[in-house]
C-alpha cells in the first residue's frame, strides 16, 4: 500500500528531458485501459476549492488525479491527505523544488514522470483548480464521452469562462454569473501514446506535430498547420488557436461536445484575494498579472441560453450536490472546508494590501491599477501609494 502522506518530488534533469523519458515509458506500457483519462494539476492555496475540484473529476469517472502542491500556506495539504485515505486514485506531491527551478514546466514534468510509473490510463487532461470539464450531457462520464470518437492524439476543448461565481455555489449555477465562450482558448485532452516534448498548460508540445491528429471538442480535425508553421524548422502545436481556428463550433445540444468551465473571475472578494497569488508560469511577483479587473463581460444571449439549458438540469444538479455532500462527510472534511470559507473576507484583502511595502506598491502601480479596477480596494491602494504608510481599514471608506 502507498502512504497517504505527501511525497516530495525532485527534478534532476531538465523538464524537457524528464517529459521525453516519461513519454517513452508511457508508450511502452503493456496494460492500457481504453477511454480512460487522468488529471494532472498543480495547486497552492486552494483550501476553499480543492474538495469541489476532486469530487467533480471523480464523479465524472476520471481515473487518477496527480496533484502537485507548491508554495502553499493554507490547509490544502490537510484536506488532500484526508481525501487520499478514502480515494487511492488521488496522488499528492510536493513540487516546491521543480517549481522553484523551472516554474510551471518543472512541476508538470515531475508530475508526468510520476504518472508514467503508476497509470494504466489511455489519456490525460491538464487543468487548473478553477477548471471543470463537462459535456453536453453533464452526467456523462469521461469514458462514455471518449468512446464515441475515432482515435485522436489531442482534443482541444474550449473554455467557457464564468465571471462572478462563488465558492458557495455549484459550478453549474449561472444565476449570478456572466459567461463568455472563448473561440480559440481552452485546454486539451491528449493521448498518452503520442511522443511528448514538453507538457504545457493548454496544449502539450509533441514530436512531429505535423503528424498529430489534432481535433476539436466535437471530434472534427483542426487544420492548424499554416504557411508560417510549415517554414519553421521546429514548429509546435499552438497553445491557443487565435490564428488557426477563428470560429468555434455551432452551439448544438445534439452534438457530442465538451467544454471546460473556467471560473476565471469569481466573486469580488475571491477575485481580489486571488490577485495576491502570482502566476505559476512566471517568476514570483506581488500580484497575478494575467487579470484585467473585476469587470463583467457582455454576454451572448445565445450562449447563455445554450449553456443554461445544459447546466440547469434539475436531475443532474440534485444528484451532483447530494454526491458532493456525501463526499465531504465520507472524507471527514466538511468542517475544515467550511472554516476556510470564513477567511474570504474584506478584512483579509486589507491585510494583504497592508503587507505590501511602499516600494512594491510604487513599482507595480501600473499592474495593480489594472487588475484591481472595478473592486472596492483600488482606492485603498491609491491611498497607500500617496501616504507611504499602512492605513487603517476605516481610512479607505
Amino acid at each position: 500500500m502507498r502512504p497517504f502522506g505527501i511525497q516530495k518530488l525532485y527534478l534532476k534533469d531538465e523538464p524537457t528531458n524528464t517529459v521525453q523519458a516519461a513519454s517513452a515509458r508511457l508508450r511502452s506500457r503493456q496494460t492500457i485501459t481504453p477511454n480512460s483519462c487522468d488529471i494532472i494539476t498543480i495547486t497552492g492555496n486552494e483550501e476553499c476549492y480543492i474538495a469541489q475540484f476532486i469530487h467533480h473529476y471523480l464523479y465524472l469517472g476520471f481515473s487518477n488525479i496527480f496533484i502537485g502542491i507548491n508554495n502553499c500556506q493554507d490547509n490544502t495539504p490537510a484536506i488532500l491527505k484526508k481525501i487520499a485515505k478514502i480515494y487511492p486514485k488521488i496522488f499528492i506531491y510536493n513540487t516546491d523544488q521543480p517549481q522553484r527551478l523551472h516554474r510551471q514546466s518543472g512541476s508538470y514534468a515531475a508530475l508526468i514522470d510520476e504518472a508514467s510509473q503508476r497509470t494504466d490510463s489511455s489519456h490525460c487532461l491538464v487543468v487548473d483548480i478553477d477548471e471543470y470539464w463537462f459535456s453536453n450531457k453533464p452526467n456523462r462520464s469521461i469514458a462514455s464521452y471518449l468512446r464515441q470518437f475515432d482515435r485522436f492524439d489531442l482534443m482541444f476543448t474550449n473554455w467557457l469562462c464564468t465571471y462572478g461565481q462563488s465558492h458557495q455555489t455549484c459550478f453549474t449555477d449561472l444565476t449570478r454569473a456572466k459567461i463568455d465562450l472563448k473561440k480559440s482558448q481552452g485546454k486539451s485532452i491528449f493521448n498518452y501514446s503520442i511522443p511528448l516534448r514538453k507538457l504545457r498548460a493548454h496544449v502539450p508540445d509533441v514530436e512531429s506535430p505535423e503528424k498529430a491528429v489534432f481535433v476539436g471538442n466535437d471530434g472534427k480535425e483542426i487544420k492548424w498547420m499554416n504557411d508560417a508553421n510549415k517554414r519553421h524548422a521546429n514548429a509546435s502545436l499552438p497553445q491557443h488557436l487565435r490564428k488557426v481556428n477563428k470560429l468555434h463550433q455551432h452551439l448544438n445540444k445534439s452534438q457530442n461536445s465538451a467544454w471546460i468551465l473556467h471560473q476565471i473571475v469569481r466573486s469580488e472578494l475571491e477575485y481580489s484575494l486571488r490577485l495576491f497569488e502570482p502566476r505559476a508560469a512566471k517568476h514570483p511577483e506581488p500580484f497575478k498579472t494575467n487579470r484585467h479587473g473585476w469587470i463583467m463581460p457582455k454576454e451572448s444571449r445565445q450562449e447563455r441560453q445554450f449553456f443554461k439549458s445544459i447546466l440547469s438540469k434539475k436531475s443532474f444538479n440534485k444528484r451532483y450536490i447530494k454526491a458532493y455532500e456525501k463526499f465531504l462527510r465520507q472524507c471527514q472534511i466538511k468542517n475544515i472546508v467550511e472554516k476556510s470559507f470564513n477567511r474570504i473576507t474584506e478584512k483579509q484583502v486589507f491585510c494583504k494590501i497592508n503587507q505590501l511595502n511602499h516600494q512594491k506598491i510604487d513599482a507595480y502601480q501600473s499592474i495593480w491599477r489594472e487588475i484591481f479596477q472595478g473592486t472596492r480596494f483600488l482606492p485603498y491602494l491609491e491611498l497607500r501609494l500617496q501616504t507611504k504608510k499602512r492605513l487603517r481599514i476605516n481610512d479607505c471608506s
